[in-house]
């Protein structure tokens, strides 16, 4: 696809870890697509710290902010979930 890279922030919830990207643009659902896919297990994903996601809740805000909150019973390594998040903004930005 291109263009510049997107800009996101990992951090953390009582419920999971939350994903904030402030301007995804068109390349929303691709992404939302592809952290499910690493959620599911069935990418090439580097870390496998997102298995341990149990639902992605997907939320828009007003100004055009896209946040997933990664929910797991258990505890999420967020320098993990970063390399997860971080290869698959890779995977949509080729």
């Amino acid at each position: 696809m291109g263009g510049t890279q997107l800009d996101y922030t990992v951090r953390s919830r009582t419920d999971g870890l939350e994903v904030d990207v402030p301007d995804p643009g068109d390349r929303a659902t691709a992404l939302i697509e592809t952290i499910e896919s690493c959620c599911e297990g069935t990418c090439d994903c580097p870390s496998d710290e997102v298995r341990k996601v149990s639902s992605v809740v997907v939320g828009e805000s007003f100004d055009g902010h896209l946040t997933m909150t990664l929910e797991s019973a258990a505890d999420l390594d967020i320098v993990e979930v970063d390399k997860a998040v971080h290869w698959a903004v890779g995977q949509i930005e080729e």
